[in-house]
């Protein structure tokens, strides 16, 4: 955005003066789903065993050197395209994967890491709070979201306990996970390339007449959204 203002000059000579640019950008949210998606099965497939304790270290180093950065990117084009909810999710979860791996490979093996539990439920708990917005205008997101915020739980939850249990019931959710990012990404991807709905992908509210109002109706409240308006 650009705005010129000479001496004398009004408030409606300043917003006649002022431009504001919209730039469109791709979804980010296949890239993301796809991402937490592709995490949460890698992990839950050591939580089930079928991996070797072995490669606990070499999962992890995975999770931050691939996982990390795609979903970090999905996160940061959320902001840019104004998605609130799903950016403050995605760069969140982002961050918990080096995060994890840098303990799990600098710190010696223990049955119970109380720290990484704590950081675990808390993230839990920021999800659980964007759920309901989150539902409100995508109720397969807001199904994501919910679903990432109990698994941070249960992880937190085995950190502290040590719980096979609660092991296996975060490896539950995690192929839940899977399976629903898969979902919505593809249809996301389907519904930008060919313009149209292929795979249901509801929408409420908001988010729902994003889709059916024109440019002007859509724009007509961007002077009074964060990185317009002259403060957060």
């Amino acid at each position: 955005m650009t705005a010129t203002r000479s001496a004398g000059t009004d408030e409606g000579e300043v917003e006649r003066a002022t431009r504001i640019s919209l730039r469109p950008i791709a979804s980010p949210l296949p890239l993301g789903f796809f991402a937490f998606a592709i995490g949460s099965g890698m992990l839950s497939l050591w939580q089930f065993g079928l991996l070797a304790d072995t490669d606990k270290r070499v999962l992890f180093l995975l999770l931050a050197a691939f996982v990390f950065p795609v979903q970090l990117i999905a996160g940061i084009f959320a902001f840019h395209g104004r998605e609130p909810v799903a950016a403050t999710a995605l760069n969140l979860i982002a961050f918990s994967w080096p995060a994890t791996a840098l303990i799990t490979v600098l710190s010696p093996a223990a049955s119970s890491r109380p720290l990484v539990g704590a950081l675990d439920v808390l993230i839990g708990v920021v999800l659980a709070m964007l759920c309901p917005v989150a539902l409100a205008g995508k109720p397969l997101l807001g199904a994501v979201v919910l679903l990432g915020s109990a698994r941070y739980v249960l992880n937190g939850v085995q950190e502290f306990t040590g719980s096979g249990t609660v092991q296996f019931a975060s490896a539950v959710v995690g192929g839940a996970v899977l399976l629903m990012g898969f979902y919505g990404g593809l249809a996301l991807i389907l519904e930008d390339t060919k313009h149209r709905t292929v795979l249901p992908f509801p929408r409420l509210g908001e988010a729902r007449r994003a889709l059916q109002t024109d440019l002007v109706d859509q724009a007509a409240s961007v002077t009074r959204e964060a990185g317009v308006r002259r403060q957060l």
